[in-house]
């Protein structure tokens, strides 16, 4: 597995945060950080449709948004792969089975691509619940500032 990607999104959490929670910088370091943070989002978000769904978003700092748009897509594409009109967590973990895989990361060989396996079924259904659906479904939410770099 590439950690490089890791690395990236990383950097971009933590330099979300510092905007967020450092409101009082001066204007030519929080474009500093923009520059980063797009330069960042380039590396990380290559594949089509995920990057011209997130990507105006993004610039436009509606990070937020971003990201939910992000695992809309996301969901979209699954089913678009796998063929089943399920949803969200439901999906996810269908579709990822560790046992019945209709979408493999790896071989499935070895004791330790099946915990891949499992790991990213449980992340990407952890994520359509308490990622995706917590904007999806409340679009009056507000999210407190120190919150906002992990939504």
């Amino acid at each position: 597995m590439d950690t490089t990607n890791i690395f990236w999104a990383y950097e971009v959490v933590q330099r979300l945060n510092r905007l967020v929670r450092d409101g009082n910088r001066s204007e030519e370091r929080v474009s500093d950080e923009f520059v980063c943070l797009n330069l960042m989002f380039e590396q990380l978000v290559t594949k089509e449709p995920l990057r011209s769904t997130t990507l105006k978003l993004f610039r436009d700092g509606h990070w937020a948004r971003a990201v939910e748009e992000g695992y809309k897509t996301l969901n979209q594409v699954v089913k678009s792969k796998s063929g089943v009109d399920l949803d969200g967590q439901a999906l996810m973990q269908y579709c990822f089975s560790e046992k019945k895989p209709l979408l493999s990361i790896s071989g499935l060989k070895t004791s330790s691509e099946r915990s891949e396996q499992l790991g990213y079924q449980m992340m990407l259904a952890g994520a359509m619940v308490g990622i995706r659906n917590r904007r999806a479904h409340d679009p009056e939410l507000k999210i407190h500032p120190s919150m906002r770099w992990s939504c």
